[in-house]
């Protein structure tokens, strides 16, 4: 990966890699290209080393062509092979009625996702309720195995993937956008398949008892962090989401009992730089 240059009648690549000499290139595939090109150059070895233009990658330092070349440098796969895209689209929208009749059902319970503003998929979402004894939070995971099978190609790309990765202005997920912002998103108001974790907590914050099931569930609303945040800080909450004031005090009551029992028990207290800072 590199910049194209023109020096004493030669076309040269200036690799991005620190301490790696200008590669004299081969000439094809470089006509009509200006000094500053962005290139990825295959290097093939003889009496003397050269480059052969792979691929064209823009022809200035924008963050729309590094964004490319970071995908191409790494190897990241950009774009998903027809048989995923197949296996994706064939996975229906409706949930069968006897696939939610084997689960538990939270539908009738206030759930909720708390995300960035700018999260575009949902994977994961709470609900807590008080406990004649202490609490009871109910933590809902996007089952994305439900839909991916062991094997299935949609099961091999995304073991090739290994994580979704995020860019300036673009995001590689590891699963088609029908997975990763369609039915495995836990978005407001929609029937989602989940794997729960269900803790029943004491006043000090210790976990009595907990079951993991199978679940459905039905978000009522998307929070972002700034939202909870201003909330926690004495603010109130938007009118859309005022319904939710007394879950989000228990949870930030329950937060701070966690938070100084781990404070005890010899846990690191950490100052992050972010705006205003605050502890963490």
């Amino acid at each position: 990966m590199g910049s194209l240059d023109f020096r004493k009648g030669y076309a040269l690549l200036l690799p991005d890699e620190a301490g790696v000499p200008p590669l004299r290139l081969h000439p094809e595939g470089l006509e009509g290209l200006l000094p500053g090109a962005r290139l990825l150059v295959r290097v093939e070895y003889g009496p003397r080393p050269y480059g052969v233009v792979e691929r064209f990658l823009g022809q200035t330092e924008t963050p729309e062509v590094e964004t490319e070349a970071v995908i191409a440098k790494h190897g990241l796969r950009a774009e998903f092979p027809p048989e995923v895209l197949k296996e994706a689209e064939a996975i229906p929208w409706e949930i069968p009625e006897q696939e939610i009749l084997r689960r538990m059902d939270f539908r009738g319970l206030r759930v909720f996702t708390i995300d960035g503003v700018d999260a575009k998929d949902f994977d994961d979402a709470i609900h807590i309720e008080k406990a004649r004894t202490g609490y009871r939070v109910g933590v809902h995971i996007a089952d994305v195995a439900h839909y991916v099978a062991e094997g299935s190609a949609l099961d091999r790309e995304a073991y090739l993937r290994g994580t979704s990765v995020y860019l300036p202005g673009r995001v590689l997920p590891m699963l088609p956008e029908r997975l990763s912002n369609g039915v495995c998103s836990l978005r407001p108001g929609e029937d989602r398949l989940v794997l729960s974790v269900i803790f029943d907590l004491t006043e000090k914050g210790e976990v009595r008892r907990y079951q993991i099931r199978e679940g459905v569930i039905r978000s009522v609303a998307r929070l972002t962090y700034t939202e909870v945040e201003a909330f926690a800080e004495g603010s109130g909450l938007a009118e859309e989401h005022a319904f939710l004031a007394e879950d989000l005090a228990l949870l930030l009551s329950l937060t701070a009992r966690l938070k100084e029992k781990r404070l005890q028990g010899g846990g690191l207290g950490l100052r992050l730089s972010r705006g205003q800072g605050g502890d963490r």
